[in-house]
């Protein structure tokens, strides 16, 4: 046993991989951020081991997907799961995949679900994440994870992160969201300006609306470098991952058109 399994990068996006549930082969993608495993099941014929009309709702950032939760054997490379949990989607919204499959731990909608509908120590055992199956059944598996110091280097300008909101981490450690669904690293305010503000012409743009709210950055700005550093592993950021050229609204200076480079944040 290989214990390998092959991922596909979708556009510097996604990780995309291919699973097997009851027969039915779909490539899906891998999403550290959340729990469940969901397929489009329209025009699918998946051999389940159990089924159930019990309804549940996998919500994200950015659209949706809703069905019923049914059970089938789940195989990810040569990981074999006899009956996974999943939910079998009949609607989604904003979703042009063919499904998800979450690598956190339990207590989302599927465990939720159950618990409602069975109760909890029928949840425990029914509604288990893929990634909590592995680890009961395969021991080479690691049983802990460790918080790790993070900070963030611009330039010769060291940003170091306060005490974290997570009661029980070590004082200079701070825990972080590793989610692979998600494009934009949502950082604190004084992160994202820690960065931006030391960007010659730099405006912090304001408005009631907030379709602007954000750092709004010019064209010609000299080379940033910016790197993040885990646990003593220093990780550079390509300058254009820094920014996104978004242009909902022009920039007028003078009465003249300007192109700009905007990071939209959230203050």
């Amino acid at each position: 046993m290989t214990d390998l399994v092959g991922l596909d990068d979708n556009g510097n996006t996604q990780y995309m991989v291919n699973i097997t549930l009851g027969g039915e082969e779909f490539t899906v993608v891998l999403d550290t951020g959340s729990t469940d495993l969901w397929v489009d099941v329209r025009d699918r014929n998946i051999k389940l081991t159990n089924s159930t009309n019990i309804t549940a709702e996998e919500g994200y950032a950015l659209g949706s997907a809703a069905g019923t939760i049914n059970f089938a054997e789940l195989r990810v490379g040569d990981y074999l799961v006899p009956s996974q949990a999943f939910v079998a989607v009949i609607q989604t919204e904003d979703q042009s995949v063919q499904g998800m499959l979450g690598m956190a731990f339990d207590d989302t909608s599927i465990y939720e679900a159950l618990a409602q509908a069975w109760g909890k120590e029928a949840a425990n055992e029914l509604g288990r994440a893929f990634i909590t199956n592995l680890f009961a059944q395969t021991s080479p598996f690691p049983t802990t994870l460790t918080s790790s110091s993070a900070e963030k280097r611009l330039t010769t300008r060291l940003f170091v992160f306060n005490k974290s909101i997570v009661s029980g981490v070590p004082n200079g450690k701070v825990l972080a969201v590793l989610d692979s669904g998600f494009t934009l690293p949502p950082l604190p305010a004084a992160a994202v300006n820690a960065i931006y503000s030391q960007i010659p012409g730099a405006v912090l743009y304001n408005t009631t609306s907030g379709a602007l709210n954000g750092w709004i950055d010019p064209c010609e700005f000299a080379p940033v470098n910016v790197s993040f550093t885990f646990a003593g592993q220093e990780y550079p950021i390509h300058p254009l991952d820094l920014f996104i050229p978004w242009y909902p609204t022009l920039i007028i200076d003078n009465g003249i058109e300007k192109n700009v480079t905007l990071y939209k944040v959230d203050l």
